[in-house]
């Protein structure tokens, strides 16, 4: 069966995941720019972003089985190279994760599913068999703009430090997609964090959370769940205890 078209995501999909960027008191101040992550070199040496979708569609189908539209127009060469690599450390980890779509929206976007906006990083989104993803290209395409406003908000304490490259972003939003297969992940890391918290003498399992991996993930358990697991499968013992946790509990949960 052929996976839906992006006017049908647009239809049925639900939105679950907003990565938004003015939520984050501190977004206007302006941090340094940082040194892109390292990517294999089946995405290294791609020349183009269409040399780098065609990688990305040749090693979903080998980690997954599945057939995944992707299309990242709109992007710089280097972030499709990260946002690819990211995506694909997720998979590797989970292979049952259910993607059928990986594409852009904004100007020069592969799609016309949102408006330009230059609030989201990405959005992810849960049909009713398999997630899409989508890269804004007001910051995918970009690059500067995109590593200055990911670097800051891992200054501030908005993301942990797995989220300052693109590399950070597309393992997040992966585990959205893993997530979005397995009902009882999300309330798994919920339950985690409130026990860390109690254990820990916390005040408030937000600020527990908040001290432990970021202020993105106090904001609800899918973003909980999406920055503890990523941060462990990006940066392994330099994750938190709480992190780690979250992503044994995560990994348990049944499909």
């Amino acid at each position: 069966m052929s996976p839906p078209t992006a006017a049908e995501d647009a239809a049925n999909l639900l939105w679950i995941e907003v990565e938004d960027v003015r939520s984050n008191p501190h977004h206007d101040q302006l941090g340094r720019f940082s040194s892109a992550d390292g990517v294999r070199a089946s995405l290294a040496t791609a020349a183009s972003v269409g040399e780098v979708d065609s990688v990305l569609r040749g090693e979903l189908k080998s980690i997954t089985g599945r057939d995944v539209d992707v299309n990242q127009a709109g992007s710089d060469l280097q972030i499709a190279r990260e946002h690819a690599e990211g995506i694909l450390r997720v998979a590797e980890r989970f292979p049952d994760a259910r993607l059928h779509r990986v594409a852009t929206y904004g100007p020069g976007g592969s799609s016309q599913l949102h408006p330009p906006d230059t609030s989201q990083y990405a959005l992810t989104g849960k049909g009713t068999s398999s997630s899409a993803i989508y890269f804004n290209t007001h910051y995918a395409g970009n690059a500067d703009r995109y590593r200055q406003a990911m670097e800051n908000d891992v200054n501030v304490g908005w993301h942990p430090k797995s989220g300052h490259s693109a590399v950070g972003t597309g393992a997040h939003e992966m585990v959205h997609v893993v997530a979005n297969g397995r009902p009882k992940a999300e309330s798994a890391a919920r339950a985690t964090a409130q026990t860390a918290a109690k254990q820990a003498g916390a005040s408030t399992v937000k600020q527990h959370v908040g001290r432990s991996i970021g202020g993105y993930a106090t904001t609800n358990k899918a973003e909980l769940a999406a920055e503890a697991v990523s941060d462990v499968i990006l940066r392994g013992k330099a994750a938190s205890p709480l992190s780690h946790d979250i992503f044994d509990q995560f990994d348990r949960a049944q499909t």
